[in-house]
Parts: C-alpha cells; sequence; structure tokens
C-alpha cells in the first residue's frame, strides 16, 4: 500500500473515531423531512489531498473541506440520516479529478435510500463533509 494511501486510511480511521460522538438518531424518518432544505453538498470540481501537522493528509472537497466516513455505514449503504445528516451533509460530485495516488475506479455513487439523493463513496463507503 503506498504511503499516500496509508495515510489516509490513517485519517479516515481518525474521523471514525470522531464520528462514534454521532449518536445515532431513532427520529430519522421524522428528521428526514427537514433534510429537503439541507441538499447534499456537492463539489464544483476535483478533490484535494490536504494536510495537517496533527492527522497527516486527508482528502478534502475543491473547496478545502474534509471529507469522513460515519463509522456505522456500510459499503453501498449510508446509515447517517436525521441529526446526524443534518450536522455531516452528504458529499457529492458527478465528475471530480481524482488526486495523483488515487485510483479513479475506487471512487463510486450511492443513491440514498432516504433521501433518494446521490452520494460519492470511496471503497464503497459513503462520504460526508463539515
Amino acid at each position: 500500500m503506498g504511503k499516500q494511501k496509508s495515510l489516509f486510511l490513517t485519517t479516515v480511521l481518525m474521523a471514525i473515531v470522531v464520528l462514534a460522538a454521532c449518536s445515532s438518531d431513532s427520529e430519522g424518518a421524522a428528521n428526514n423531512a427537514g433534510q429537503s432544505e439541507k441538499k447534499n453538498k456537492v463539489a464544483e470540481s476535483g478533490l484535494k489531498v490536504m494536510e495537517n501537522e496533527k492527522v497527516g493528509r486527508y482528502l478534502s472537497d475543491s473547496e478545502g473541506m474534509t471529507l469522513y466516513i460515519f463509522k456505522n455505514d456500510e459499503k453501498g449503504l449510508s446509515n447517517c440520516t436525521g441529526k446526524c445528516l443534518s450536522n455531516w451533509p452528504a458529499f457529492y460530485s458527478k465528475d471530480f479529478e481524482v488526486p495523483k495516488g488515487y485510483d479513479k475506479s475506487e471512487f463510486g455513487t450511492i443513491t440514498r435510500k432516504d433521501t433518494g439523493e446521490k452520494q460519492t463513496t470511496y471503497k464503497g463507503i459513503p462520504f460526508i463533509t463539515l
């Protein structure tokens, strides 16, 4: 595994720990009604590799917003709904450039069951942003 991918995976694992504090929302269906006001975060252009002294390298959208994964998400399925989704909007980009060192085939798209909107994935796991 390349150094860049290893650093990214380390960052993703750190994000999972941070997102562990995001409680699952049993009111998901009720809160999804308000979700129509807050649409997916849509990137205008490519993804970027950012760097921070504390966490190392990580992926962000074109505006520099960090991309995360939710610890309760599964391959092809987002379980971040309701308040979670309000706090951590789904990331989606139809066409984007992949940073050097990443394989475009590892990125994909799902359609969320709760909102019907698309969400970009990495190795099948949906991205959220903050």
